[in-house]
């Protein structure tokens, strides 16, 4: 029997949560084997940065059920029990909390304990990540934004793609063993000392999050303004974009670099807009919202709080907006360019099979036709199912027909990601590659990833089945202003385009008032 590189093995008995977040969709064997593994070792290198992993922990185990992401049914997942494991090391929360911040689910045998033995470590490596990280964040940024556009153009040589392939792949580890270092010691951190300053202040915390300038995600969206008002040529902007597309994640899905048509889409789309939909504006609101928000924080603060609170606000500013996908997904996109190349020059049936081939299998050969033909009948079964948000040991996926949406008027309560209340109809998009919205209408998706940012701007307001407060979703949201509820689980089942929707962003509602 051939096995299906998109399925784990062996998961154990342990917790599991679907984290489609970061990999939307149904990844290929070429992309999990990049992606799985690509991110096991860079989530444990940034933890080892950090003081939480010793060195003997930072290789990733053979055994799958001990890893902290899997694969079932093609779409990747994270190990809830490695992340309460984490969150016991850290000083100052425990891991039923740092679960429950990350991935709004907790195990219900999760067992919250003070784990010291790390302490030492932590204590000499933390502060060492938390001033540097943001300075070599920013040059390997820089790099690989130099590196990029040379790096898509791969020689007609199989040595020369394979050799390209390799390059990427050690750049994509590099950039994302640097994110995770900067989450870890410095955006994670920030976001929870936000959040118990408000409490403890008795303000909201939502205007706290965001305003604090520009982001990667939300450059992109001043960029097409800036083209759909002539200010900027379409080559320049794709020049400066090209690594994104529908399917960032997912290597087999097509970059703008490669088919632009729906970056057209969303020049026309702002085209349309008035004028005074500029992004900037939008930009200069939360920036206002957000000063408002320190004064009223700093002034219901006892005066023995605010030279600490003052601090925290001031790194905010400073850290926030280096939360960003940019570097890895242009390594990803070179990645991408060296697997078509290859699918040209390798004896394969058709060039697309190169995605039903490993990164392993890239490198040093491939395996017969019929193992390809069983992986790729494989790969369309998963495309027909989906898995539940969480689970233990083996999910039980669901088949897409199965998914019957009910009668009745769904209402939610999930995570207030984006403050701010509006009524508008449905736009429910289960296809990244038909993504597209009209301005008024609420966005309802399973995920998202940062090509959405172009879209996310033209709607009312989105509502995401899959994320928290640290999603991409809910950052873009935050910065242009858009009410946005996180994790209603099966909003996109059971809500219908067209259906008029009321979106509380700020209570972290959303109900259908009737049906389109």
């Amino acid at each position: 029997m051939i096995d299906d590189p998109l399925d784990t093995t062996d998961p154990g008995c342990g917790y599991w949560t679907n984290t489609e977040e970061a990999h939307p969709g149904v990844l290929t064997p070429l992309g999990w084997s990049v992606a799985g593994t690509g991110i096991e070792i860079s989530t444990r290198a940034g933890l080892r940065a950090v003081g939480v992993l010793s060195a003997t922990e930072v290789t990733p185990p053979e055994r799958p059920a001990d890893r902290a992401f899997g694969v079932f049914s093609g779409r990747f997942a994270a190990r809830l029990d490695f992340f309460v494991e984490i969150g016991n090391r850290l000083p100052g929360t425990d891991g039923p909390a740092m679960v429950d911040q990350i991935f709004d689910f907790v195990p219900p045998d999760a067992v919250a304990r003070s784990d010291r033995s790390r302490y030492l470590a932590i204590a000499a490596r933390m502060p060492v990540a938390f001033a540097t990280s943001p300075r070599r964040a920013r040059q390997a940024r820089l790099e690989v934004a130099r590196w990029w556009p040379g790096a898509v153009v791969v020689e007609p040589t199989v040595g020369a793609a394979r050799q390209a392939f390799a390059a990427a792949y050690a750049r994509f580890l590099r950039v994302g063993s640097l994110d995770g270092e900067l989450l870890l010691s410095s955006i994670q951190p920030l976001y929870e000392q936000l959040t118990q300053l408000a409490q403890r202040a008795g303000v909201p915390s939502g205007p706290l999050m965001s305003g604090h300038g520009t982001h990667e995600e939300t450059q992109l969206v001043a960029d097409i303004w800036a083209c759909s008002r002539g200010r900027l040529d379409f080559s320049t902007l794709l020049s400066r974009y090209g690594y994104h597309g529908p399917r960032t994640g997912e290597l087999s899905a097509p970059s703008w670099r490669e088919d632009p048509g729906p970056l057209r889409v969303a020049v026309d789309r702002y085209a349309a807009m008035p004028d005074d939909a500029d992004p900037a504006q939008a930009e200069r609101a939360r920036a206002a919202e957000r000063q408002a928000a320190e004064g009223a924080l700093l002034a219901a603060l006892p005066a023995v709080g605010r030279p600490a609170a003052r601090i925290v606000l001031r790194l905010a500013r400073a850290y926030l907006p280096m939360r960003g996908k940019a570097a890895r997904t242009q390594a990803l996109d070179a990645m991408r360019a060296a697997a078509r190349r290859l699918g040209e020059l390798l004896p394969l049936e058709n060039p697309d099979d190169v995605f039903m081939l490993t990164a392993e299998e890239l490198r040093t050969g491939q395996p017969a036709p019929e193992v390809l033909e069983v992986r790729r009948a494989h790969y369309e079964r998963h495309l027909r199912h989906r898995l539940p948000r969480t689970w233990r040991g083996r999910p039980a996926a669901v088949p897409l027909d199965a998914w019957v949406v009910a009668d009745e008027l769904p209402r939610w309560t999930a995570v207030a990601a984006s403050d701010g209340c509006v009524e508008g109809p449905a736009r429910v998009i289960a296809d990244p590659d038909e993504m597209d919205v009209e301005p008024g209408e609420v966005l309802v998706a399973y995920t998202t990833d940062p090509s959405w940012a172009s879209v996310i701007f033209a709607a009312a307001a989105l509502v995401v089945d899959v994320g928290g407060l640290l999603s991409h979703a809910a950052v873009v949201a935050r910065e242009l202003g858009v009410p946005c509820v996180m994790n209603t689980q099966d909003g996109t089942r059971r809500i219908r385009t067209g259906d008029f929707c009321r979106v509380d962003g700020t209570a972290g509602t959303v109900e259908v008032l009737r049906r389109g």
